[in-house]
């Protein structure tokens, strides 16, 4: 079992996932610029695809690691790489906190604070509110998750469309 892995740390930060919702929050950020301005800026949207790819990473590996009880009991799950044995799932629990709390910060310095608190928002919404809360609850769960994504996305594409820091 290895601590962390390059394969282990891709897989646990769900890629796939992080490109939708970094694809989403660029597509909020151009609306916003057009709809309420100011233009969209080239480091506002790089600063933005950062901290939005940082946030769903970390998020994502909190995501297994609150799920390492019932991924090796689905099949579809029990190839992950804790459920595996590939990972130890305090690392993916150090990791996922230590990518989110970088997201946060990372959102406060280059953009503002509104935009860390939002991204901060964020990832509670999906690890504490969705994960821990929701997704064993509910059916259609994932749908709900979807819209937590998106309404955070909008509203934090909204408030940082103007990227200025006013902290």
């Amino acid at each position: 079992m290895s601590i962390l892995g390059i394969k282990e740390i891709i897989e646990i930060s769900k890629p796939r996932i992080v490109v939708l919702l970094v694809i989403t929050a660029v597509t909020s950020m151009y609306a916003a610029s057009k709809l309420i301005g100011p233009e969209l800026d080239t480091w506002g949207l790089i600063h933005i695809i950062i901290a939005g790819g940082l946030a769903s990473a970390g998020s994502s590996a909190l995501n297994h690691y609150y799920d390492r009880d019932i991924d090796p009991l689905m099949e579809r799950t029990s190839t992950r790489p804790i459920p595996s044995g590939r990972i130890k799932p305090n690392s993916v629990l150090i990791y996922g906190l230590a990518v989110s709390v970088i997201s946060v910060v990372y959102g406060a310095l280059a953009l503002n604070y509104v935009s860390a608190f939002f991204i901060a928002l964020g990832i509670f919404f999906y690890v504490i509110i969705y994960t821990a809360w929701l997704k064993n609850r509910l059916y259609g769960h994932t749908g709900i998750s979807n819209r937590i994504s998106c309404f955070c996305l909008d509203t934090f594409s909204l408030l940082v469309s103007g990227n200025e820091n006013e902290g």
